[in-house]
């Protein structure tokens, strides 16, 4: 996965910027794979360096902007509310704590690379960008796994989730995703600069680097919770068909709770398929670079573009739909803006 800009990949099949991928424009490194360069794409590069269009970096600041707004104020009012402390919520918060980080820094990396194509800028952006890739699916997966115990497991939820197990596997998920995108640097060779070849070794190194981040990170973790959401939406479903043959007098308020439940799962496959939709040509790559010629793909530069405001659209999407699809987080919001209101 190559860490260099991908506006820089057509210099060579053999370059770096083959084994390295660039944040999100990383679709450009397709382009190096064929044998000729589009005249669409001829006309794109100028001088070896891509054309720096300032109206294309403008939409990711203007979306930063809400990004780090809506995230910095779902973090602040679960830390300050003592009935939002729970684990569901915790997962959310820190799941905030990663967008907040994309709308803070992976924006102003991937819009400081586009602009100066700087190496050590866009070597930091594309480290960042792998990072806040896994550690978004392994928050997505903690939450899965969460609400798939709590619906199929309930009544053993509070003795298999408790606080100390949460935020051991929090940390636990921060610390790997760390490690994971550092220990490509232990065989990355920094002196021959980030648009070099470093080499067969290096290469192999990479190709193998990048199965097993695609089979770890991404493809195990969707099966699993592709499962786990099929598991959960069937059991819910059942568990509300038995409520409508009960005629007790908790009836009402027991549908109620299903019915919150499901809207809460059905948002949080929502939020699956947004960061799938996103991020799946980024995982894509590693697949692609890990196979060779096998597979080969490449795009168009709007529908590169395209991609890269989802990504960076989703940070913002993800907190909206949780806040709407959790009663007592909605709640929460909806005193807090008021009492905000009230202040002018």
């Amino acid at each position: 996965m190559s860490l260099c800009p991908a506006d820089h990949c057509h210099r060579g099949i053999k370059g770096r910027c083959q084994k390295l991928i660039f944040s999100f424009a990383f679709e450009h490194s397709m382009l190096s794979n064929t044998s000729a360069v589009s005249n669409h794409s001829q006309q794109y590069y100028e001088g070896g360096r891509a054309k720096f269009n300032p109206k294309s970096q403008i939409l990711p600041l203007i979306i930063a902007f809400p990004i780090v707004f809506v995230n910095g104020f779902i973090l602040y009012i679960i830390v300050k509310k003592n009935n939002l402390h729970s684990v569901t919520n915790k997962w959310l918060a820190s799941l905030a704590g990663c967008d907040l980080l994309m709308g803070l820094v992976g924006v102003s990396l991937y819009v400081a690379c586009n602009s100066t194509h700087n190496d050590p800028t866009c070597f930091t952006s594309a480290i960042f960008i792998r990072f806040i890739s896994i550690i978004t699916l392994l928050h997505i997966l903690g939450i899965t796994i969460d609400r798939f115990i709590y619906i199929l497991y309930p009544l053993r939820y509070h003795e298999l989730v408790n606080n100390l197990r949460t935020h051991f596997a929090m940390a636990f998920f921060w610390l790997v995703s760390f490690l994971v995108v550092i220990v490509q640097l232990s065989w990355t060779n920094l002196d021959i600069g980030v648009f070099g070849d470093g080499g067969e070794q290096e290469d192999f190194k990479n190709r193998i680097y990048d199965s097993i981040c695609t089979l770890i990170f991404f493809l195990s973790p969707l099966f699993f919770m592709v499962y786990a959401y099929a598991r959960v939406l069937s059991a819910v479903h059942k568990q509300c068909k038995r409520i409508k043959r009960n005629n007790t007098t908790r009836r009402r308020s027991v549908s109620l709770e299903k019915f919150r439940e499901r809207r809460a799962i059905v948002i949080y496959i929502i939020i699956l398929v947004t960061f799938l939709t996103g991020w799946t040509p980024y995982f894509l790559v590693f697949l692609q670079q890990s196979l060779g010629k096998k597979l080969t793909f490449s795009m168009s530069h709007k529908t590169q573009y395209f991609f890269d405001i989802l990504r960076i659209f989703s940070s913002l999407v993800r907190p909206v739909l949780y806040t709407m699809g959790k009663y007592d987080l909605r709640k929460a919001a909806k005193v807090k803006l008021w009492e905000f209101r009230n202040l002018f």
